[in-house]
């Protein structure tokens, strides 16, 4: 039976001609061991069994580390989570998430980070350059909040009068 999945699994691969920049299926092992090169884009399903890697994927995306150098569209669930580019959806990190563009939806991990967030981040830390939403954390910072923050130890560098609080912390 496992060797039948795997087989369809492969034919699914396949399935797009070589010269197509996008792929339904990947699996990987550890970039670049992998069924589609890293510079190709997965629209469907990406298996990664320790370290994938890929331009754009949209879809689901599961494994023990997963990186998308372009964006990402769709639930990311690994250990590390990484999207270089823009990410709408749910990313979810055991350990860390980050998008170095906009994360426009939820993000969640021991350690969230994002240069511009809409939606949510929760975490024990939740870093973001303009936060537009909710933090929910131990530590939630933010160079520029519009929303709220609720934690242990909030920072929003634009809240005024008070850009560190307690508990709960709000800007507009």
């Amino acid at each position: 039976m496992r060797r039948l999945v795997i087989a369809v699994l492969v034919a699914l691969a396949l399935l797009v001609p070589a010269g197509a920049q996008t792929k339904p299926f990947q699996l990987a092992l550890v970039s670049p061991v992998q069924l589609v090169p890293p510079e190709q884009s997965i629209s469907g399903l990406r298996l990664s069994l320790i370290y994938g890697e890929n331009r754009d994927v949209t879809g689901l995306d599961i494994g023990l580390a997963g990186r998308t150098t372009g964006d990402f569209l769709g639930v990311q669930v690994s250990v590390v989570s990484l999207v270089d580019g823009e990410c709408v959806g749910w990313q979810h990190g055991g350990f860390y998430s980050r998008v170095a563009g906009t994360l426009t939806g939820a993000q969640s991990a021991f350690v969230t980070q994002a240069h511009d967030a809409t939606g949510i981040q929760w975490g024990f830390v939740n870093l973001a350059g303009e936060m537009t939403g909710l933090q929910i954390g131990f530590f939630n910072q933010a160079q520029r909040l519009h929303g709220l923050q609720l934690g242990l130890l909030n920072i929003a560098r634009n809240a005024g009068g008070h850009p560190v609080l307690v508990l709960v912390n709000w800007a507009s």
